[in-house]
């Protein structure tokens, strides 16, 4: 996950290229022959649109958003509110 945000986060990659997946993939040691077939596959698709589906439904509206309690914070305009409230 650290190498995932250092890449979109400094160096400015977007994560949603296959080939670059596979890159970050194989550098931390995943197969990549593995990996490929999962990026590929109709399940990897389903669990994705499923997880921002979920996203989407508890308000998260862009990358720097935490889920804490059960409640979504997003860091740009809600963290220091929600962290002030507790």
């Amino acid at each position: 996950m650290e190498l995932a945000k250092k890449a979109y986060f400094i160096e400015g990659k977007w994560l949603n290229d296959d080939d670059f997946l596979v890159h970050l993939a194989t550098s931390i040691g995943l197969d990549e022959t593995k990996v490929k077939e999962r990026l590929s596959s109709e399940a990897y698709l389903d669990a994705v649109r499923l997880d921002q589906a979920k996203a989407a439904e508890i308000g998260v509206q862009g990358v720097l958003s935490l889920l804490l309690m059960n409640n979504m914070a997003s860091v740009e305009h809600n963290l220091l509110k929600y962290l002030n409230k507790y």
